[in-house]
């Protein structure tokens, strides 16, 4: 009696034998830390600095100075960077002590129209579709393996069946001998000599047979973790046929893969602006104070704004002292780089080919879909009609069966006919237990053509 195995059990052990699905789970590991290290450079940033600090002291006094700073990113906030640094000195002596605080500012930054905004997205993007396509290459190579496992499973049923089909034949041809013998043939007849040849031809197949299926069922119980039993079956899960008519076409995947690509490369193009605009604004401080002088205190305040605009770039800053004598400034500057405008039509006529490539290949996509629909349905077809014919041979060879049984015991039939009665039982069991195996290998392909988003 051949011992049962569990289909899930021995599935779990052959894909804990597989290093490459082992080597695809590390990737995907590391493509989540790489999204994450990329998610905590995108949140707010800040650096404190102490700057340089420098003390002297001799006879006739003290010297300090120092240049404290605080910078504070906020990527998501239109890059905006606020800078506030302090620059302080102390000079002692016998007579006076001075105190100064030159050049303390406040700077703010904006970029209110900035392509590198688009390109930060993008890397966010490329990173998430990174780990998305790592978590897809686990998930095909999971397919991968249990297709690994269905065909060795496969091969050995086959075997099985070569078994009993080369056991019939030894049957047969040991029954023809016992007729001849029954007939009064001797051993040194022609007959007999070519019966016999016949049997032990019989008999070096079977036996080839045998040896084959036992060595298959050897390396595939090692590569499961089990023990190698004398005979063995799998409870087979007896699946519905998948119709690839019933996944989303959008979701297949050389469709999806086109769709991508096409969508990526039009952000990347969309990076390429002919337009950006930022912005600073500032206040400075200035303080002084010692022993024998009043306080003195000046401020300025600052603001400035450049663009480019295809290949000019315009800026102007502004500055306004109070407190202070000096005057209100406004400084401006202008940039024309003519070389440009050539390269920049090599580059919209290379944009619009590689548009022109991408909408093939989507077109391509599409029709390899096609082309899988009508392939996917013909097998289906065929798959089908073979499991109910194999079905059918089984019910009735195992109610044949079952009345030879009932007569070998009343002693109605001979020992050779059970025999074949029941190694052609034994041979529409296994056929449908292929059929059964070639109904998961169908699941198995038409689900690797298609993404799980």
């Amino acid at each position: 009696m051949a011992e049962t195995f569990s289909y899930s059990q021995l599935l779990s052990g052959y894909c804990n034998s597989d290093i490459q699905l082992e080597e695809l789970s590390l990737s995907l590991s590391q493509s989540e830390l790489s999204l994450h290290k990329l998610l905590l450079d995108d949140d707010m940033s800040w650096t404190l600095s102490t700057g340089s600090t420098s003390i002297g002291v001799d006879g006739s006094g003290l010297d300090f100075s120092t240049s404290p700073s605080l910078s504070l990113t906020f990527p998501t906030a239109s890059n905006t960077k606020v800078k506030i640094s302090s620059p302080i000195s102390l000079n002692q002596t016998d007579s006076s002590v001075k105190f100064s605080l030159n050049g303390a500012s406040i700077d703010v930054s904006t970029d209110f129209v900035n392509p590198k905004d688009e390109t930060a997205a993008i890397s966010r993007e490329k990173a998430e579709r990174s780990v998305l396509e790592a978590e897809r290459k686990v998930s095909a190579r999971e397919i991968s393996v249990e297709k690994a496992f269905l065909n060795e499973l496969k091969t050995l049923y086959n075997g099985k069946l070569s078994v009993y089909e080369a056991e019939q034949s030894l049957f047969s041809a040991q029954s023809s001998l016992d007729v001849l013998v029954a007939q009064g043939y001797e051993k040194t007849s022609l007959k007999y000599k070519k019966a016999d040849m016949s049997l032990q031809s019989a008999q070096h197949k079977y036996d080839q047979a045998v040896y084959s299926y036992n060595s298959n069922l050897t390396l595939f119980c090692n590569k499961c973790g089990i023990s190698v039993p004398e005979d063995f079956s799998v409870d087979l899960p007896d699946v519905k046929l998948a119709n690839i008519s019933d996944y989303p076409k959008e979701s297949y995947s050389a469709i999806e893969s086109a769709s991508w690509n096409s969508y990526m490369n039009e952000r990347n193009r969309s990076t390429s602006s002919d337009f950006s605009l930022s912005s600073n604004e500032g206040v400075s401080f200035t303080t002084s104070s010692g022993s024998n002088v009043n306080t003195k205190f000046s401020t300025t305040l600052s603001a400035g704004v450049s663009t480019v605009i295809k290949d000019v770039t315009a800026s102007a800053s502004l500055e306004i002292p109070i407190n202070s004598e000096k005057k209100p400034s406004l400084r401006m500057s202008l940039t024309w780089s003519p070389s440009n405008k050539e390269l920049n039509t090599v580059t919209e006529l290379s944009n619009a080919n590689a548009i022109k490539q991408e909408e093939f290949n989507k077109r391509e996509a599409e029709s390899k879909y096609e082309d899988d629909v009508a392939t996917y349905n013909s097998k289906r077809d065929n798959i089908l009609w073979e499991y109910d014919r194999n079905v059918e041979e089984l019910k009735m060879y195992s109610e044949y069966f079952d009345e030879i049984e009932k007569w070998y015991k009343q002693g109605l039939v001979n020992r050779s006919e059970y025999q074949q009665a029941q190694n052609s039982y034994e041979d529409a069991y296994y056929a449908v237990a292929v059929s059964k195996i070639d109904k998961l290998i169908y699941n198995l392909d038409v689900k690797s053509l298609f993404v799980n988003n």
